[in-house]
């Protein structure tokens, strides 16, 4: 008599696909950082092209309507830019909750320290429709930043802005909450205005941005079953 054994398949471990933490937000929620993204994008872009390659201080005194609503978009950008890196730690924590964090508080040292840049650039588009202050002292002074106070600004700014831009979008990539092409735009941003390009190199950011609003408002919502309730 014989005897067979059977043998029973094991089917090998399938891989978890990470989901989107997009998935997991409401319409309203989803909408609202579109919105965010796409604003600030739009408005940081808008200050930049207003003006660029003029000497600042001459085109601020020459075109009064125009230099005034691009200092306006410029100061519009910063909480649009603050709701933006709200938006990339939501999207990155679960994924890599340490970069995420660091970006974020790195951006917000950057980004306090670009506030107080459009306060010395309201101060100046004051001073260029008058002549009460010489133009040319003004802008020397306000390129010549000494003491502490300037020290603290320059760390606040160039660090934290260029460093926490660098982290916030590693940690975005690593999300897969947004295509990847679109967190490094804003990096290649950062490249852009370090060696210097004939265009106003915003339009990267913008792009980014619109590209990232554009995949949250497409992220399919999770979808809730209803659970009978048994008297």
């Amino acid at each position: 008599m014989s005897t067979t054994t059977a043998t029973t398949a094991v089917p090998a471990p399938v891989k978890a696909r990470l989901t989107s933490p997009v998935t997991g937000w409401t319409y309203a929620g989803r909408t609202g950082a579109a919105i965010t993204l796409v604003a600030s994008g739009l408005l940081w872009f808008a200050a930049d092209v207003i003006g660029f390659g003029q000497d600042h201080m001459t085109y601020l005194a020459s075109h009064r309507t125009l230099a005034g609503l691009g200092v306006t978009a410029d100061i519009l950008a910063v909480p649009f830019l603050l709701g933006s890196v709200a938006v990339w730690l939501l999207m990155a924590r679960r994924a890599s909750p340490k970069l995420a964090w660091i970006g974020a508080i790195l951006l917000v040292f950057g980004l306090t320290g670009q506030a107080m840049i459009e306060g010395v650039e309201t101060i100046g588009y004051t001073v260029a429709q008058g002549d009460k202050i010489n133009h040319t002292t003004f802008v020397d002074v306000t390129n010549h930043l000494v003491g502490l106070p300037g020290v603290v600004f320059m760390a606040m700014f160039f660090i934290g802005a260029s460093l926490g831009i660098v982290i916030a979008m590693v940690a975005v990539w690593r999300s897969r909450a947004v295509p990847r092409a679109a967190a490094v735009l804003p990096v290649a941003f950062q490249v852009a205005q370090t060696v210097g390009v004939p265009f106003p190199a915003t339009a990267l950011v913008l792009l980014g941005l619109v590209w990232m609003a554009i995949a949250v408002v497409r992220t399919p919502g999770r979808s809730v079953e209803a659970v009978p309730v048994t008297p």
